[in-house]
């Protein structure tokens, strides 16, 4: 099976002193052998902003050594073109399903990218995000799991 990390996911998995590591930790450690996690493109991104958003150095410095690291040991999930209608079927279930305006939903954007990448590669998505609930009930085809409480 393949997991998708969210970047909530990321920080809990990369920092042992927050509450939620643990329990990320417990939930690895049921996974079989051929089990692997990955990240997204749209993942990077999001963990690139908050890097350049710190203003402790030693903090900066650590996230930008964990990125590193995990860019070299799991498999990074790109955008592709073909993978676009699943994000346009999403997101307009989305608008329909919550009555959301579109001027709102466009705070969703990365989420329903990943919601729909996690779809496209038949991967169960990891965050802590309740977003991912309500786009379950607009795509059964989207397996998504809450590893952070």
């Amino acid at each position: 099976m393949i997991y998708l990390l969210d970047s909530d996911a990321v920080a809990a998995l990369v920092t042992p002193n927050r509450e939620s590591h643990d329990i990320f930790m417990t939930h690895a450690k049921n996974l079989q052998r051929k089990d692997r996690f990955c990240l997204s493109i749209l993942t990077i991104y999001e963990i690139e902003y908050s890097i350049h958003s710190f203003t402790d150095d030693r903090k900066k410095e650590k996230a930008i050594k964990s990125l590193s690291a995990l860019k070299k040991s799991l498999d990074i999930i790109r955008l592709n073109v073909d993978d676009a209608a699943i994000y346009g079927r999403l997101k307009a279930g989305y608008k329909k399903y919550t009555g959301i305006n579109r001027k709102a939903i466009r705070k969703h954007n990365l989420d329903i990218s990943l919601a729909s990448l996690a779809i496209a590669h038949n991967a169960t998505l990891i965050s802590g995000d309740s977003i991912y609930l309500t786009l379950q009930k607009v795509d059964d085809g989207l397996r998504y799991e809450n590893w952070l409480v």
